[in-house]
């Protein structure tokens, strides 16, 4: 039975579809998405429609909205460098070595303030936004931008592969007060370093972050974006089309980023965390 590699062009809003050859669980994910897309009441069109199906694609196996175990059929399959998991219906090689080039040389989460930090600052009373991180992306695997055909490493497709080995390089700001700050600089999160005992957010989670996350207005700098103290009106900026496929195809690098800061926002509502920029460069 054939099928079709799906990909969607957000600039644009078109979809390039390529034949392929299709096993019967495919077929049930592919027809379970669709099938809720038709039946959604209320506006949108039908670009937002299929834009939503694919979504749910993507999403393959998922949970809810909270933080919990990657969907997984079975254990994790090894590999001479890792293991590879399904994390929101994606197959992903984590638990490996970080790639040789240089490039992607720095620290690691785990040995930053920032690991666990909003595990040991939860909010202390309402209207309380102190202590708040500010992040700045400042290099990425140019694959997360370019390989964006969900399908190809899809749990449930047949032959699929995991994704590359993938990093993102940021600098944080962790301001404790207005006037008290610390500068956390060449922190390096690729997909090896992601442990296959971590829990992970849902797919929901995520996008729940990116559509709905505001700064108080009290606290904001509206539209301009900077490491802080003031937060920008838009917690994560997805205004290009590579912004979206960088949080789009990264979603096992964000969801580890947050998991590790204990942070629950996409959950929570909690409103200390923003990006500065995703995939355009920061001004």
């Amino acid at each position: 039975m054939s099928w079709t590699d799906i990909s969607f062009n957000e600039e644009s809003g078109d979809m390039a579809i390529t034949k392929k050859i299709i096993g019967a669980g495919a077929i049930a994910s592919l027809a379970a998405a669709l099938g809720g897309c038709a039946n959604q009441s209320g506006g949108g069109g039908a670009s937002n429609a299929f834009k939503g199906a694919i979504d749910a694609i993507g999403a393959g196996l998922a949970a809810g909205m909270s933080g919990g175990a990657p969907a997984q059929q079975g254990a994790p399959t090894a590999t001479s460098s890792g293991k590879v998991v399904v994390i929101n219906g994606i197959l992903i090689a984590v638990d490996g070595e970080r790639p040789s080039d240089p490039r992607w040389a720095g620290k690691q989460i785990k040995d930053t303030p920032l690991f666990g930090f909003f595990n040991a600052h939860p909010i202390s009373r309402p209207g309380e936004y102190f202590p708040r991180i500010g992040i700045r992306i400042d290099d990425y695997s140019q694959s997360l931008v370019s390989d964006n055909v969900i399908t190809k490493h899809l749990n449930a497709s047949p032959g699929a592969t995991p994704r590359d080995n993938e990093c993102i390089k940021f600098t944080a700001m962790v301001w404790m007060s207005e006037k008290q700050s610390q500068r956390i600089d060449n922190v390096v999160l690729c997909s090896s370093d992601i442990s296959s005992k971590d829990g992970y957010m849902s797919q929901g989670a995520l996008k729940n972050y990116r559509n709905n996350a505001y700064a108080p207005v009290s606290i904001s700098s509206m539209q301009l974006r900077t490491l802080g103290p003031r937060e920008p009106q838009k917690l994560l900026p997805d205004f290009t089309p590579a912004d979206v496929a960088l949080y789009g195809s990264g979603q096992h690098l964000f969801s580890s980023l947050f998991s590790q800061l204990g942070f629950q926002g996409p959950v929570d509502g909690d409103q200390r965390l923003w990006f500065v920029n995703l995939a355009s460069a920061a001004k």
